[in-house]
C-alpha cells in the first residue's frame, strides 16, 4: 500500500506547463515552435557560453531539449539502447548536470515554471524537481508492443502516445486515467493508425496525423491511407478519451513509409535523404500545428513512384489547412508539391513558415503561407542568403522563432555541401541573414530551444555528441 501511495504522489508537486521558453516538444502546446526569450540582441552573433560533450557511447538523442525555470533538460541515449534525462542549470553554480537513468528510449519531457519536469521512456513515468529530487517512486506503465512516440500535456493530463498507435493518459499525480488503441477496419482489413507527428493541442483537444498499417503481414495495401484525428481529453467519468472527428484521405500508388528497424517498433520513418544521405537530421514525416482560429495546419511528405528520382527520397509533400468546427471540420486548403517537406513554425495567426527541400536544386528554402488558404507570399532560398551558389544546402533541425515580435529571427541549422554544419538566424520579414555560427563537422538536429537567465538568454542546440549553449545578449 505504501508503494501505491508513493506512486500516486509522484507528480503532485508539478505546477503545470510553463508558458515561456520551450517547455515541451514543439515549444508550445499548439506546436508553433516559438521559444520566447527575454534578452535578445539581434545586432551580434551569439557567443558560446558553455558546452557538454558525451562520452563512452553516450550522446544527445537527436530530439533536442526542453527549457524553462533556468533549467535545460535533454534526452540522452546510450549505445546499449538505454537512455537518460540530463538536466543542467544556466547559472554557474548549478551547471553541473544530474541525470535520471531509464531502460527505454526517453522522449522529450515537459518542464514546469520552476524547472521541475515529467519524463518517460514508455516503461515508467518519472517526476523530478529542478535540483534532482524525485517526487516519488517512478510510476510503472503498462508497456505495449512498440516504444513511446511522444509525451505532452493536454487539459492538465499527461498524454503518452506510443509508436504502435496506443494512447494512454495519466493525471499529473501519477494516477492512470484512460487509454485507447487507434484501431479500425479499412477496406475490409483490420489494422491500426500509427502516429506521424507530435500532438498539437488547443484546450482539451489535440490533433495527430496517422497512417493505416494493416495487421496482416500478407496485406495487399498499395495506397497510403491517412487519418487526421481530433481527440478530446475529458474530465468525466466516461469517455475520458473521445474522438471528436477524423478526416480520412488516401494517396494512391504509393507505399507505406519505411518501418523503423522491426515490426514490433511500428514507427514510420523517412529513408535517408539530403546532402549526406546517412546523416540527415530530420526524422519526422509530418508536422501538425493549430492556430488560435481553430485552423489545423498539416504538412507531410510521401513517395510518388511515377517520378523517376532516387527511390530513397520522399519526392512529394502535401500541405493542408483544416478548420475545426467542433464536431465536424472543413478542409480550407489542400495542395501538393514536388518537394520534400522539412519543418514548420509560426508566431501569429496570420501566416506560417515552412521549410522544403527542393529535389531539383538539392537546396532548402523557407516559405511563408497565409491562413486560411495557404497562399505563398515569400520564398527565401537559403543558399542565396549564405552566398554559396549552387552548392547543396539542407536544413537538418526544426525551425524556431525566438519570440513573437514582428522582427523575431527564425533560427535553424543547415548542412552545406563540402562544409561544416551551421546555425543560422534569419529575419524572415526582410529576408535578411542576421548571423551564422559554425558548428563544426557534427550534424545539428532536433528542436532548438532557448532559456532565460537572470540577465541573459541562451540558445540551446544539440549536435551528434554535444550540447551547445550560446549567449544571446
Amino acid at each position: 500500500m505504501a508503494y501505491v501511495l508513493e506512486c500516486l504522489a509522484l507528480l503532485a508537486l508539478y505546477t503545470g506547463l510553463a508558458t515561456s521558453n520551450c517547455p515541451l516538444h514543439g515549444c508550445t502546446l499548439a506546436c508553433s515552435y516559438i521559444s520566447d526569450v527575454q534578452f535578445l540582441s539581434q545586432s551580434r552573433e551569439p557567443s558560446l557560453s558553455w558546452s557538454w560533450k558525451g562520452e563512452n557511447g553516450i550522446g544527445p538523442s537527436g530530439a533536442g531539449c526542453v527549457t524553462n525555470g533556468f533549467r535545460i533538460v535533454c534526452p540522452v541515449i546510450n549505445d546499449d539502447g538505454t537512455s537518460f534525462l540530463f538536466s543542467w542549470g544556466t547559472a554557474d553554480v548549478d551547471r553541473r548536470p544530474w541525470n535520471v537513468s531509464l531502460k527505454g528510449n526517453a522522449v522529450l519531457p515537459t518542464v514546469d515554471f520552476s524547472g521541475d519536469f515529467i519524463g518517460s521512456d514508455g516503461l515508467v513515468l518519472v517526476g523530478y524537481g529542478s535540483t534532482g529530487t524525485p517526487f516519488g517512486e517512478p510510476v510503472i506503465l503498462f508497456p505495449v508492443n512498440g516504444q513511446l512516440f511522444d509525451l505532452t500535456l493536454v487539459a492538465s493530463k499527461v498524454v503518452l502516445l506510443y509508436k504502435c498507435g496506443f494512447l494512454v493518459t495519466y493525471f499529473t499525480t501519477g494516477i492512470p486515467d484512460a487509454s485507447i488503441w487507434l484501431n479500425d477496419t479499412v477496406d475490409g482489413e483490420m489494422g491500426t493508425f500509427i502516429p506521424l507527428n507530435n500532438p498539437a493541442a488547443q484546450g482539451n483537444r489535440f490533433y495527430i496525423l496517422t497512417a493505416f498499417r494493416a495487421h496482416s503481414k500478407t496485406s495487399l495495401q498499395t495506397s497510403l491511407k491517412l487519418r487526421l484525428f481530433a481527440i478530446d481529453i475529458n474530465n468525466s467519468t466516461v469517455l475520458r478519451i473521445s474522438i471528436a472527428w477524423h478526416y480520412d484521405f488516401t494517396i494512391t500508388n504509393t507505399s507505406l513509409p519505411y518501418l523503423e528497424s522491426s515490426e514490433t517498433m511500428c514507427t514510420l520513418r523517412p529513408p535517408p535523404e539530403g546532402v549526406r544521405a546517412n546523416q540527415n537530421g530530420r526524422n519526422s514525416l509530418a508536422q501538425v500545428a493549430v492556430s488560435g482560429d481553430n485552423l489545423v495546419t498539416v504538412l507531410f511528405r510521401y513517395r510518388d513512384p511515377k517520378i523517376f528520382v532516387d527511390p530513397n527520397l520522399y519526392n512529394h509533400s502535401r500541405m493542408m489547412i483544416v478548420e475545426d468546427m467542433g464536431k465536424m471540420f472543413t478542409v480550407r486548403f489542400s495542395g501538393d508539391t514536388l518537394n520534400s517537406f522539412q519543418a514548420l513554425a509560426f508566431k501569429d495567426d496570420s501566416s506560417y513558415w515552412t521549410a522544403f527541400y527542393y529535389l531539383r536544386t538539392k537546396q532548402s528554402t523557407l516559405q511563408q503561407h497565409m491562413f486560411p488558404r495557404g497562399e505563398m507570399t515569400a520564398d527565401i532560398n537559403i543558399a542565396q542568403l549564405l552566398g554559396v551558389g549552387s552548392k547543396q544546402v539542407n536544413i537538418t533541425s526544426d525551425l524556431t522563432f525566438l519570440n513573437r515580435d514582428a522582427s523575431s529571427p527564425l533560427v535553424f541549422c543547415v548542412l552545406v555541401e563540402n562544409a561544416d554544419s551551421k546555425l543560422l538566424a534569419v529575419d524572415v520579414s526582410n529576408e535578411k541573414l542576421l548571423w551564422t555560427v559554425n558548428l563544426g563537422s557534427e550534424l545539428c538536429t532536433g528542436q532548438i530551444s532557448s532559456v532565460d537567465g537572470s540577465k541573459d538568454s541562451f540558445l540551446v542546440v544539440t549536435t551528434t555528441s554535444q550540447l551547445l549553449v550560446y549567449s544571446l545578449n
